[in-house]
């Protein structure tokens, strides 16, 4: 097993994370799509609906800077991958979160 770690990166979902065995998977794209699956499922099976609803308005905007599989899989335990959501954020939950 080698575990990484994935974290959500943007103004209302940062922290999300999930560990992964990279061992399960052959590209950054299919990571991406496990983790975002597991917190849209988190959030609808808590029965949070409406961050549910708003998180499946967005997803499709997460993405990863500046890294290639290779050098997922080569790197070290403890390194932290962000999945962020930049461009677009200017929903009214994003500018609500950053104006508290």
């Amino acid at each position: 097993m080698k575990l990484r770690k994935f974290q959500l990166s943007c103004p209302v979902f940062w922290g999300y994370s999930q560990y992964i065995d990279l061992e399960k998977y052959n590209n950054i794209d299919d990571i991406i799509k496990y983790v975002l699956d597991s917190c849209e499922e988190f959030w609808k099976s808590n029965n949070l609906i409406d961050l549910y609803e708003f998180f499946k308005s967005i997803k499709h905007l997460y993405h990863i800077h500046n890294c290639n599989f290779d050098s997922i899989i080569n790197s070290k335990p403890g390194d932290v991958f962000y999945i962020c959501r930049h461009d677009g954020c200017e929903t009214h939950m994003d500018l609500t979160i950053r104006n508290r």
